[in-house]
């Protein structure tokens, strides 16, 4: 396996560098110097997985997102990592929808930054709960339910279960929000019993008489994104993107 790394400070490149040399899986790593770089890398099959860092993306941001997004449309085994700041809320939380698959927020811990990137390189979509900590495990499931609770989307829907499922497995490996309606809303259906369907019905019913019902209490100011999407309704999936960045960024 090859990997394309674009980190603008050397440093820190170089520390990611040596610990992915000392994994037995990955033949090649391409030090890429710029973006742009990175991206034909990905568009010539060369490399599979990208990890670069908000700053190597400042210039035209937008742009190379959107290039980013097609060139995965051409290389569907594409993956993209991308390393954030915590002040890069808004942009980190945004980047899924350009194709981006996982976005980790420093500080990391070098140990767990590996293990996410050959997770994702390997197409790990599974979830080992194992390997987090029991207390954090806790947390994220306290966290999901007041979330879900404060935003009217209470245990007696039918929905509430679904979404706490989606961000749940959202939380714990990126992969399941690559396709929510292709795979997240029928992995959720074998585990409850039921249909793809019902699930994404369910979920879309529990939000909107959630927010039919109290505008959603604050949700996107609760999540720290402000007027993000100009208060409407979120989608079942910017619902889901939403809380599961909260969580990203809050929970360590």
């Amino acid at each position: 396996m090859d990997l394309v790394i674009t980190i603008a400070d050397k440093v820190e490149k170089e520390i990611i560098i040596n610990a992915l040399k000392c994994v037995d899986e990955i033949d090649k790593i391409i030090d890429s110097e710029n973006i742009s770089d990175t991206i034909n890398e990905i568009k010539n099959g060369s490399s599979n997985t990208a990890v670069c860092d908000i700053e190597s993306l400042r210039e035209n941001i937008l742009d190379i997102l959107d290039e980013i997004k097609l060139v995965k449309t051409q290389n569907l085994n594409a993956k993209v990592i991308l390393i954030a700041n915590k002040d890069s809320d808004i942009m980190s939380s945004a980047a899924f929808r350009f194709g981006i698959n996982y976005v980790i927020i420093r500080p990391y811990d070098i140990d767990s930054l590996v293990k996410k990137i050959m997770d994702i390189s390997m197409g790990n979509t599974g979830i080992n709960y194992s390997a987090e900590n029991k207390s954090k495990q806790m947390a994220v499931e306290r966290t999901i339910s007041t979330i879900l609770n404060e935003t009217g989307i209470l245990p007696n829907l039918r929905g509430h279960k679904y979404l706490k499922d989606a961000i749940t497995m959202g939380y714990y490996n990126r992969n399941f929000l690559e396709a929510v309606t292709k795979f997240l809303y029928p992995e959720i259906a074998r585990n409850n019993n039921t249909t793809a369907d019902r699930v994404e019905r369910s979920i879309r019913h529990a939000i909107e008489s959630a927010w039919n019902r109290c505008g959603g209490n604050g949700f996107y100011a609760k999540m720290g994104f402000g007027d993000l999407y100009d208060g409407r309704r979120p989608t079942n999936s910017e619902y889901i993107f939403t809380v599961v960045e909260y969580l990203n960024n809050h929970i360590s």
